[in-house]
């Protein structure tokens, strides 16, 4: 009787993860569904229903090296398929090597974002069979038939990479789908879905949702690999939400760079969502200068509360040099035009970017506290793979190692990301205005407890709590040295 052919997808544990950003932990009160993952496993069951695909998230258990390993012991694929990110990478080398110390014949393939940037050094790592480079649909699919036909070494499928005898084969990123609407819907069952919450958000539990993929901006401290952005029909989209509410999700949180890039799109869904009575929660990223009144008023009406802003700095001339195409007289226009309509708005905020001054980072600091908004969220810039900042960086201090591609082929855990602040200000000094923020920010009267009618749960009201704990140890921190 033949073996069947099993696929086991793989998301690391969160507790070897590292934390790059932010001034303390935020991480535990914010988890969101492996979409990637599930979009993967959902590619696969249709176009190879002989495949049998588990997914495990492991930030999901206490101990997630352990589930994984009883999940190895218990299910025994034929393939193990791990996403990687840059700050995970010694997590997946982790994976790599228990599935293989497990059963040498598992064949290993690892892809996500960081093997974007590092196919080859990726497919080099000791325990990896194939390092899939790009969005992973097709080419995984052409992989697991090259698998299942007892194939070696390269299988000339674009996009992946593999290494024999120490020389890696393989070139250039996978063929991506241009009509997202042939992709089959992510089935959320195949995870606990109440495992999945925001820290600021109103339901016991949550899921996310992509609506498009790809970002056409440059801004410079973005690592965003597609360029040209594809969109699924407002009617696939609300056949996903559907598919939340028929497993008793009630909120849900669109994850896309741009939700609201082309407006009268975000509109035309959120009109759907209202045509159809869908009880539902949801917010979404966009971009503050899209903030058309008449797409906010159709969105408010159909259960939209929140909208995520990337407003990142209060100084014109650190907006223009991230080439982020606003300036600060859009913030305070989109930011109003959002409140008049009666959504909640969160804003991300950058501090210490490139040559930024300290005046330039009190500036952001006032105005995140001078907009209304709800929430904030302040993080240290560091400089990242596939980020043009960085390259520029490089280029600037050629004499100068890269530190990402020495941590890609030499993990340490002690790697701490290179931060342009700690040329100008100094390490310590921007960690303390971090905090700062943070304390500025939250500890003002009544900015917790502002949204507090609208909790829906006794689970995100502890979440709630835990984040103003939060909040209030990084005013302590601030107030050190």
């Amino acid at each position: 009787m033949k073996k069947p052919q099993k696929l086991l997808l793989v998301l690391g544990p969160l507790e070897q993860s590292m934390r790059v950003g932010i001034a303390t932990d935020l991480g535990k009160a914010l988890r969101y569904p492996p979409m990637g993952l599930l979009y993967l496993a959902a590619f696969v069951r249709k176009n190879r229903p002989d495949w049998q695909v588990r997914l495990i998230d492991c930030q999901s258990f206490e101990n997630g090296e352990a589930a994984f390993e009883k999940e190895l012991a218990s299910y025994r694929p034929s393939v193990v398929g791990i996403s990687c990110f840059a700050n995970s990478l010694i997590v997946s080398r982790n994976i790599c090597h228990i599935t293989k110390q497990f059963d040498p014949s598992i064949r290993v393939i690892i892809g996500g974002p960081h093997v974007t940037y590092y196919p080859e050094e990726i497919a080099g790592i000791e325990n990896v069979d194939w390092a899939v480079c790009g969005e992973g649909e097709k080419p995984l699919v052409a992989l697991l038939d090259f698998i299942a036909q007892g194939g070696e070494g390269d299988p000339d499928i674009p996009g992946i990479y593999c290494a024999r005898n120490g020389v890696v084969s393989g070139s250039g990123r996978a063929l991506v789908e241009e009509d997202l609407d042939l992709l089959p819907y992510p089935d959320r069952s195949m995870l606990n879905i109440r495992n999945y919450y925001m820290m600021w958000g109103r339901r016991a539990f949550c899921t996310s949702a992509m609506s498009s993929r790809g970002c056409p901006f440059h801004c410079t401290f973005c690592n965003v690999p597609y360029k040209k952005i594809r969109f699924h029909s407002p009617q696939w989209v609300v056949e996903d939400l559907k598919n939340c509410l028929d497993l008793g999700i009630q909120e849900v949180f669109f994850q896309d760079d741009n939700f609201n890039l082309k407006p009268d799109r975000a509109a035309e869904i959120a009109a759907l969502i209202t045509q159809k009575g869908m009880n539902l929660d949801w917010s979404f990223r966009g971009r503050v200068d899209c903030m058309d009144p008449a797409m906010l008023q159709a969105v408010r009406k159909a259960g939209c509360y929140r909208v995520y802003l990337g407003l990142e700095s209060g100084s014109d001339r650190i907006l223009k040099a991230m080439r982020k195409q606003i300036s600060v007289a859009d913030i305070h226009k989109g930011v109003a035009a959002a409140k008049k309509a009666g959504l909640e708005v969160h804003g991300y905020f950058m501090l210490g970017f490139e040559d930024e001054t300290l005046d330039e980072i009190y500036k952001t600091i006032d105005l995140a506290c001078s907009l209304g908004l709800e929430f904030a969220s302040f993080t240290v810039t560091t400089y990242g793979p596939g980020m043009t900042m960085y390259e520029n960086f490089l280029k600037r201090n050629p004499d100068n190692d890269d530190p990402w591609l020495n941590q890609t082929k030499n993990p340490s855990p002690d790697f701490a990301p290179p931060i342009p602040a700690q040329f100008t200000l100094g390490q310590e000094e921007i960690w303390r205005l971090n905090a700062l923020a943070y304390r500025r920010f939250y500890l003002r009267p009544g900015v917790f407890w502002r949204t507090g009618k609208s909790i829906r749960s006794p689970q995100a009201f502890f979440r709630r709590a835990m984040g103003a704990l939060s909040a209030l140890q990084m005013g302590v921190q601030s107030l050190k040295g």
